[in-house]
């Protein structure tokens, strides 16, 4: 006997599937193309045809009277239970973790590493700020503000985060390299390149400057308070670090050669102003990355 399976919707051949005489030896599968075919001498027999997705088929044949078959299985539907997972409460404690052992560790020596007690250094710097208005959708262009303004339109752009209208008031990226005397103590950039668009051209560019170097300023996590956007946020390697910060080792992986930890960490309380993010500390020359 022979025959082909398809599905009774698409009309697709249903390749692999289970085709026998229910309570016999003989059957097969179907090839790539849904066939099959095998012999029997079986004048009466129950047909099976079953496969994943599908409701089985059953059906009683006559082999030597019926012929060719050609079959339509419907496909399966489900009804699945809701499932909720509820996360267990946490249970953070400071004594005996080994990942706020090693950040104390890392403060005790923080001054050994710190890169202003070096006598110099250099390290190349390029920044990207942007500066937008969100959601600036049809109703907020219609303001009498933005109507005065009609060139505003141009600065248009859409975030790549919420994939909503933003009004770009500066893009602003550099590139430089930073050097670094401790004694007598000076600091020098040389600008490579640099490049700016945005509103902001068309207005005070002072008074943009001024705004901008007060709210954004280098991050120095070897301190034990980091100022941005006017506000003081205690630092993860702060001595207040562990009573502010939890802390967790992920992982110990190798670098260079060179044994390393990788550490997160995440404010006790999360409406407190304070920093989510990774240290990469590697056993002779931490470096850290800070994420919000």
């Amino acid at each position: 006997m022979q025959g082909v399976v398809t599905d009774s919707l698409t009309r697709e051949p249903l390749p692999y599937t289970s085709v026998y005489l229910k309570g016999m030896t003989e059957g097969g599968m179907t090839n790539d193309k849904g066939q099959f075919s095998f012999k029997t001498y079986r004048p009466e027999a129950m047909l099976v045809i079953s496969v994943v997705g599908y409701n089985e088929y059953n059906h009683l044949i006559h082999p030597a009277r019926d012929g060719r078959f050609r079959i339509a299985l419907s496909p399966a539907t489900y009804a699945l239970n809701e499932v909720v997972v509820k996360p267990k409460r946490e249970h953070y404690k400071k004594k005996d973790n080994p990942a706020v052992e090693f950040v104390r560790q890392m403060i005790e020596h923080r001054d050994d590493f710190a890169p202003n007690e070096r006598d110099f250094w250099q390290r190349d710097r390029y920044e990207k700020m942007t500066f937008a208005i969100n959601n600036f959708d049809s109703v907020k262009q219609q303001k009498w503000l933005y109507r005065k303004f009609k060139f505003l339109t141009d600065y248009v752009d859409t975030s790549s985060v919420t994939g909503k209208p933003v009004l770009a008031v500066s893009n602003r990226e550099l590139l430089a390299t930073d050097y670094y005397r401790k004694s007598p103590r000076s600091e020098k950039q040389w600008v490579k390149a640099r490049r700016q668009a945005g509103v902001d051209e068309m207005l005070s560019k002072q008074g943009m400057e001024q705004a901008i170097s007060v709210t954004m300023t280098d991050v120095d996590i070897y301190q034990n308070n980091i100022t941005l956007f006017t506000n003081k946020f205690v630092s993860p390697l702060s001595s207040l670090g562990p009573s502010f910060y939890k802390y967790y080792l992920m992982d110990t992986l190798t670098i260079s050669g060179k044994p390393c930890v990788d550490l997160t960490f995440v404010p006790f309380n999360s409406e407190s102003f304070g920093f989510t993010g990774i240290f990469m500390s590697c056993w002779t020359a931490p470096t850290s990355c800070i994420g919000s």
